[in-house]
C-alpha cells in the first residue's frame, strides 16, 4: 500500500472496469486476454554487439536494509532523493530506500521503497548514478495510487531523453508531464481530470492499491548513454499520510 493501514476502505472505480476491458480482445466469438502496452520513446531493442548486461538485483540485499549504493559487474549504482515542497522522508510502513520484501507489482522479487511525507505539490527527486556512461536503461516502478485525504501519486522524469511503457494490465494514464494533473483541484480524488496528460498518475480514484497489485505499474527507459537519471516523485491534490512508491531491478548495459 501507499501509506500506513489506518486509512479508510476504497474501492475500484468504473474506471478500473473499462480499462480491463478494453485491453480484451474478442476471437472467434471467445474473449482472450492482451496485454499490450503504452509507451513513450523507443527504448534500443536487444544488446548491441560487443555491449554487457547488467541487473541491480534487490534479492541480493537483506530486507529491511538500507541502499545508498552498489557494485554491480564493476559499475557503482547509486540512489539519492532529494525533497521540496515542505516534503520530507518518511519511515511509516518502511522507511525511505530500504529493501522490501518480495512480492511488489506482480513482480516476485524484492523492492527498493521510496517513501516520503504526502504535501501538495511537495515531494522528492530521486536520483539512479552510475560510476560511467550506461544504455538501454529499464525498471519498474510500482504502487503508484491516489488515496482521497491521504496521498495522490505523481511520477514525472525530468531527465532529457526518458521514456516509459504502461503495461497493459496497469490502470496508470499521463504522459509524465506537469499540468494538467497536478495540484490544486481534486474534484475527482486524481487531483485532476482523466484525460491521459500531465503526470503519470492511476486513473482510479481513491483506491489504496495493495502493494502487489500491477495496477499501479509503470515502466520507465532511457536509451541512454546517461551516468544519471533522475524523475520527481511528487504528491498531487490529496495530502494527509506517508506516501511511497517501489522500485524493481534495474537493467542497463555498458558498452566499449
Amino acid at each position: 500500500m501507499s501509506s500506513n493501514e489506518s486509512t479508510q476502505d476504497v474501492t475500484p472505480g468504473p474506471d478500473h472496469d473499462r480499462r480491463r476491458l478494453l485491453a480484451q480482445i474478442g476471437v472467434g466469438g471467445a474473449i482472450v486476454w492482451a496485454a499490450p502496452a503504452i509507451s513513450g520513446t523507443a527504448l534500443a531493442q536487444g544488446t548491441p554487439s560487443g555491449c554487457t548486461p547488467h541487473t541491480l538485483d534487490w534479492n541480493t540485499f537483506t530486507t529491511g536494509s538500507s541502499f545508498s549504493s552498489t557494485t554491480v559487474d564493476g559499475v557503482t549504482v547509486g540512489a539519492t532523493t532529494t525533497y521540496f515542497g515542505g516534503s520530507s522522508a518518511s519511515s511509516s510502513g518502511g522507511g525511505n530506500l530500504t529493501i522490501q520484501a518480495a512480492p511488489h507489482g506482480g513482480i516476485n522479487g524484492k523492492s527498493l521503497r521510496v517513501n516520503q511525507n504526502a504535501v501538495t505539490n511537495g515531494g522528492s527527486v530521486v536520483t539512479i548514478t552510475f560510476s560511467q556512461a550506461i544504455q538501454n536503461l529499464s525498471f519498474t516502478v510500482t504502487d503508484i495510487d491516489n488515496s482521497t485525504g491521504n496521498w495522490s501519486d505523481r511520477i514525472t522524469p525530468t531527465t532529457a531523453g526518458w521514456g516509459y511503457s504502461i503495461p497493459g494490465t496497469s490502470t496508470i494514464i499521463g504522459i509524465g508531464a506537469t499540468g494538467n494533473g497536478t495540484g490544486g483541484t481534486t474534484t475527482d480524488g486524481n487531483g485532476g481530470d482523466n484525460t491521459n496528460t500531465g503526470a503519470f498518475r492511476n486513473s482510479q480514484n481513491n483506491i489504496n492499491l495493495n502493494d502487489n497489485s500491477d495496477d499501479g505499474n509503470l515502466i520507465l527507459t532511457h536509451a541512454g548513454p546517461i551516468t544519471s537519471f533522475a524523475w520527481q516523485f511528487w504528491c498531487g491534490g490529496q495530502q494527509g499520510a506517508n506516501q511511497r512508491i517501489n522500485i524493481s531491478n534495474i537493467n542497463f548495459i555498458t558498452c566499449p
